[in-house]
């Protein structure tokens, strides 16, 4: 006697079963890697992002280093700011016979890359999304407390003396190194690597 058609449908079942499996898994794995790959490219790009924003901080921080010397070694010192036609301001100083002899831009911050994938790091790796917030909103801040400086040098000029603009520029440049600190830390996490900054050719601490 012929088995029963019914006899094969658990073992057909079971195949079935089976093979809707091995696609789920094989399509598990394909989803993991594109979101690999998606990930690994958006890294590529913030990092580059990130890197700048670091440049910009640290020359910011510069600029505040540099002028508190400046300050120190030269007295009957006048300042102003200067807003430029691509909308950034430029610390210009001189000397008593209002001669300019020294001027630095103040940098621009961009978070293009940022607006652009951040809902979708969010989805790939919540966690380093958040990392990644925390970075760029404190550079926000950053961004905030350097509009602060040019605003309180632009609004107190020229009646700030040489001691009052190092002992702001002190306090300020003192706060700079957090956040420098957090974009070493951030560009790390994101890329995998360190800083290296080509005038001294040396990765940071």
């Amino acid at each position: 006697m012929p088995p029963k058609l019914e006899n094969f449908l658990p073992i057909t079942a079971t195949i079935a079963v089976t093979i809707f499996v091995a696609k789920e898994i094989i399509e598990y794995f394909k989803r993991k890697k594109n979101d690999k790959n998606k990930l690994n490219a958006i890294k590529n790009f913030l990092g580059q992002e990130i890197h700048q924003l670091s440049y910009d901080i640290r020359n910011s921080s510069f600029i505040l280093s540099n002028y508190i010397d400046t300050f120190r070694n030269f007295k009957n010192l006048s300042y102003e700011i200067v807003t430029l036609k691509n909308d950034k301001y430029q610390f210009r100083v001189a000397d008593e016979t209002s001669e300019h002899f020294s001027s630095s831009t103040f940098p621009t911050f961009s978070n293009i890359w940022y607006e652009k994938t951040a809902l979708l790091i969010a989805e790939l790796d919540f966690k380093l999304f958040q990392e990644i917030q925390k970075f760029y909103n404190d550079t926000l801040d950053f961004k905030h407390k350097q509009e602060l400086i040019i605003e309180t040098l632009t609004h107190n000029s020229p009646t700030f003396n040489e001691e009052q603009i190092i002992e702001y520029f002190e306090m300020t440049s003192e706060e700079n190194k957090e956040y420098l600190d957090a974009a070493y830390k951030i560009y790390n996490r994101v890329t995998g690597e360190k800083i290296i900054w080509p005038s001294k050719g040396k990765s940071n601490k």
